[in-house]
């Protein structure tokens, strides 16, 4: 299994495998944090990830979050 480290503090936790979806153990990560990447990333898997989504820093309504945001991609 790769390794993965979270950035800052957030959750991780042990998935077991489940015979209905036919998927081997795995993790969930739980986040509230800037991620941004280069790479081709398909499609959220949004029946496993609530409020999850790729956004432009345009659309955050919240002033604040929308600056650090901002400032943090410069």
């Amino acid at each position: 299994m790769t390794k993965f480290q979270l950035a800052r503090p957030g959750t991780s936790t042990p998935s077991t495998p489940t015979g209905a979806r036919d998927e081997s153990a795995h993790q969930h990560f739980d986040f509230r944090f800037l991620f941004r990447t280069t790479a081709v990333i398909g499609e959220l898997q949004t029946e496993e990830a609530s409020d999850a989504a790729w956004r432009d820093v345009g659309t955050i309504s919240d002033d604040r979050l929308r600056r650090r945001i901002a400032e943090a991609l410069r």
